[in-house]
C-alpha cells in the first residue's frame, strides 16, 4: 500500500527518524541534560492564545517582508546547522539551494561538511540571501579568516553565537560516544590557499580526531572545542568584528532583555532570540516566552529573530505577533532533508508557508505587519493577570506604594505573576516582609523587593529610593495607592491632625514619589504613573471634605501630568474606584470593624483584586495606548453617593 504525502513537518520528522542511523537522529533530536528546555520550546506555543479578527479583507493575504533590508517572499529563515552531509549527501549544498529557491536567508554553520565557497557557488547570479555562522576562537586569525572567506564569497551577514562558550552535556551524545562519522569532514577547516594556513592547528585537531577510534574521537572532540574556543568574548568584541567586516552583525543566543540592551549598545544590526534548541543550558525560557522582553529592550533600533521549537504555521505567527522580524528553523528543514534533499527542504518550507497563511486569514490578517501582541493572550496557572498582559509587563520594575495591603497588596501579586519585578513599599515593615515571602512561593513571579517607607517623609523617600538596588533604579511603571481617609468628621469639627495626614499622605505623599521617580521616566523617555484616585474626587459628600478635597487634587495633578507630559512618551493613568472592600474602611473607623462591615452591607463591593486587574491592563496597553482615566464601581453603585442595597 502507497504511502501518502506528508502533510504536516511532524509527518516528515517521523519519516527522518525512521531513514536515520539511530546515533545520527539522536544527534539532532536530543537536546541538554534533562529535555527541560528542548521539551518546553514546543509546549510554550500552546500557552499563547490566538485572538482571531474577523470581517476582514483577507483576499489577498501576503508573507513577504524584508529581512536586514533585502526582500524576502516570507518571514522566515533556516538556522544554522553543523555535519549536514551526515543526514544526506548533499549536506548544506541541499539547503543553500532550497533556502535560494524560496527566497528565504539561510545560515552556513562554521562546523558545515560543505564550504563556504561550495555553499556560495549556489548562489552566483541568483537573489541569494546567505549569512555565515561564527564561532570565535582563542587564536583570532582563523576566525578572521573565516570571516574574509564568507565575505569574500558574497555572505551578507555574519552571525555571531554567543550561548555557547562551552559545549552543553548531552547526555545521549556521550552515551553515543558521539563523532562526525566518516568520509565526512569540517570543510571550512581544509586550507583554500596559503592564508588559509592560518586554521592549521584547528584543522589538525579536527581532522586527526575524525582518524581515530570512535572513543578516542569522542573525547578528542570535546577536549578540542574546550581547547579552542575563545571564553573571554564580550559585547566589546563586537567592535573587533566590525573592523574585520562590512557584512550586517547578528547575534544568536541572546535570551533576555539586559543582554538585548547591551547588544543593541554594542551596535549590532540584528538579534536572534535562541537557547539552541534546547542543546546548551537546559531549564531555560522556552524562546517564544523569552522574546517578549527581548522585543521590548531593543525599542526598535534593531531587528528581532527568533528559534527554537517551531513547527507549525501557528507558531510563526505567534512570535511574529510577539514582535519577532522572521522565524529561523532547525530540525524542521533537517527532518526535510533527510526525508528527500532539496525537495524534502523545499516541502518543509511549503508546508510551514501555507500554514502561515492559512492562519493569518483565519485570524483576520491579510500581511506580517499587522501582526501585533493584541492577536495573542497569555494562557497562564500563575492567575489572571498574565492573562491580559501579552508578556508587556515582564521583566519591567514597578514600584508599588501602599503595598502591605489591599489594592497595594493585590497589585503587588498581580505584577508580580505578570513576571514584574516589584518594589513594594509602605510603613508596616513585618507586612511587607510576610508580602515578599508569599509572593516568591511562584516560581514565575519576577524579583520582590521591599522598601519600609512613609511617602509623607520627603526625604525618606528620595533616599530609599536612591539606595535601591542597580537593577531596579530604573522605575517603568509606578503605582501611586497609599492613601487613607479619617473619620466622618465634618469641616467645622474635623482635627488639624485627621487633616494633615489625609492630606500629607494621600497629596503630599504622591507628589513626594511622583518627583523622586518621574526625572528618571522623562530621561529614558519611557514610563508610566499610574495614581489611586477615588470617586471622591469627581463628587463629594458630607463628613468627607478633606478626604474628597485630597483625591481632587490627586485627579488636578493626574491631568496636569497629562499636560506636563504630552510632549513625551510617559503616560498618565488615573484609576477612580467605587466601594472596594479593604482594610480601607478599618483604618477610617479606627480599626472598628463592625462600622467597616457597615458600609458594604447589603451589596458586593469591589475587591482589591478587582482594581488591579484594571491597574494591569493599563499598564500593559502597547506603547501607542494611555488609558487617561478609569471610574470603577460594583454594579449595584451609580456615583459617590447613590446605592442600591438587598
Amino acid at each position: 500500500m502507497k504511502k501518502s504525502s506528508p502533510l504536516c513537518v511532524a509527518d516528515i520528522e517521523k519519516i527522518a527518524k525512521e531513514v536515520l542511523e539511530p546515533k545520527i537522529w539522536d544527534f539532532y533530536s536530543t537536546g541538554a541534560m534533562d529535555l527541560q528546555t528542548l521539551r518546553d520550546n514546543t509546549e510554550a506555543f500552546k500557552r499563547w492564545r490566538i485572538r482571531p479578527r474577523v470581517l476582514k479583507d483577507v483576499s489577498n493575504v501576503t508573507l513577504e517582508t524584508t529581512i536586514l533590508g533585502d526582500h524576502v517572499s516570507c518571514p522566515v529563515g533556516l538556522s544554522p546547522a553543523s555535519m549536514q552531509c551526515a543526514i544526506h549527501p548533499d549536506g548544506e549544498e541541499a539547503s543553500a539551494q532550497a533556502a535560494i529557491a524560496n527566497n528565504v536567508p539561510m545560515i552556513l554553520s562554521t562546523y558545515s561538511t560543505r564550504s563556504i565557497e561550495e555553499v556560495a557557488s549556489h548562489g552566483k547570479g541568483k537573489h541569494a540571501n546567505l549569512w555565515f555562522q561564527l564561532y570565535v576562537y582563542k587564536d583570532r586569525r582563523i576566525s578572521e579568516k573565516l570571516v574574509q572567506r564568507a565575505e569574500k564569497a558574497g555572505f551578507k551577514a555574519l552571525v555571531l553565537t554567543v550561548d555557547s562558550p562551552l559545549v552543553g552535556r548531552r547526555l545521549l551524545d556521550a552515551r553515543n560516544r558521539f563523532s562526525l562519522p566518516p568520509p565526512h569532514r569540517f570543510r571550512n577547516f581544509d586550507p583554500v590557499d596559503d592564508d588559509g594556513m592560518a586554521a592549521e592547528n584547528l584543522t589538525s585537531a579536527f581532522h586527526s580526531s575524525q582518524s581515530d577510534t570512535v572513543d578516542k574521537a569522542a573525547s578528542k572532540m570535546a577536549e578540542m572545542l574546550a581547547s579552542t574556543s575563545d571564553k573571554s568574548l564580550t559585547f566589546a568584541d563586537i567592535a573587533w568584528l566590525r573592523k574585520t567586516t562590512s557584512m550586517k552583525i547578528v547575534l544568536k543566543g541572546i535570551m533576555t532583555a539586559e543582554d538585548a540592551a547591551l547588544a543593541v549598545e554594542a551596535g549590532v544590526d540584528a538579534i536572534m532570540v535562541s537557547n539552541h534548541g534546547g542543546r546548551q543550558l537546559d531549564g531555560v525560557l522556552a524562546t517564544i516566552d523569552a522574546l517578549p522582553e527581548v522585543v521590548q529592550a531593543v525599542e526598535n533600533k534593531c531587528e528581532v529573530y527568533v528559534d527554537s521549537g517551531f513547527r507549525t504555521g501557528t507558531d510563526i505567527l505567534k512570535a511574529l505577533a510577539l514582535g519577532a522580524r522572521a522565524v529561523f528553523l532547525g530540525r524542521p528543514y533537517l527532518y526535510g532533508l533527510a526525508y528527500n534533499g532539496v525537495s524534502g527542504i523545499n516541502q518543509v518550507l511549503q508546508l510551514l508557508v501555507n500554514e502561515l497563511e492559512l492562519s493569518m486569514a483565519l485570524a483576520g490578517v491579510s500581511s506580517v505587519d499587522q501582526l501585533t501582541v493584541d492577536h495573542l493572550e497569555y494562557e497562564s496557572s500563575a492567575g489572571r493577570a498574565r492573562y491580559f498582559t501579552n508578556g508587556r509587563l515582564k521583566g519591567q520594575n514597578v514600584l508599588i506604594t501602599g503595598a502591605s495591603s489591599g489594592i497595594g497588596e493585590a497589585c503587588a501579586r498581580s505584577f508580580a505573576r505578570a513576571g514584574s519585578n516589584v518594589i513594594l513599599t509602605a510603613r508596616r515593615a513585618e507586612r511587607l516582609t510576610a508580602l515578599k515571602a508569599s509572593i516568591e512561593k511562584d516560581k514565575d513571579a519576577g524579583q520582590v523587593h521591599t522598601v519600609p517607607m512613609d511617602v509623607r517623609d520627603r526625604q525618606s523617600v528620595m533616599q530609599s529610593l536612591k539606595n535601591l538596588p542597580p537593577n531596579l533604579k530604573e522605575i517603568d511603571v509606578l503605582v501611586n495607592n497609599a492613601g487613607l481617609v479619617i473619620g466622618l468628621d465634618k469641616i467645622e469639627v474635623i482635627s488639624e491632625d485627621a487633616i494633615n495626614t489625609m492630606l500629607d499622605t494621600n497629596v503630599k505623599g504622591l507628589l513626594n514619589v511622583t518627583q523622586a521617580v518621574l526625572p528618571g521616566m522623562r530621561r529614558r523617555q519611557k514610563g508610566h504613573i499610574i495614581n489611586i484616585g477615588s470617586v471622591s474626587g469627581k463628587q463629594v459628600y458630607a463628613g468627607g471634605g478633606v478626604y474628597c478635597a485630597s483625591k481632587h487634587a490627586v485627579n488636578a495633578l493626574s491631568r496636569t501630568l497629562l499636560l506636563e507630559l504630552v510632549d513625551s512618551p510617559v503616560k498618565v493613568t488615573e484609576i477612580n474606584p467605587g466601594m472596594v472592600e479593604t482594610e480601607f474602611s478599618v483604618v477610617r473607623f479606627s480599626g472598628d470593624q463592625e462600622k467597616a462591615d457597615s458600609v458594604y452591607e447589603g451589596l458586593q463591593p469591589l475587591t482589591g483584586d478587582d482594581i488591579a486587574d484594571l491597574i494591569i491592563f493599563a499598564a500593559s496597553r502597547p506603547a501607542h495606548v494611555n488609558i487617561a482615566d478609569m471610574l470603577v464601581f460594583p454594579v449595584n453603585q451609580a456615583d459617590a453617593r447613590t446605592t442600591h442595597r438587598q
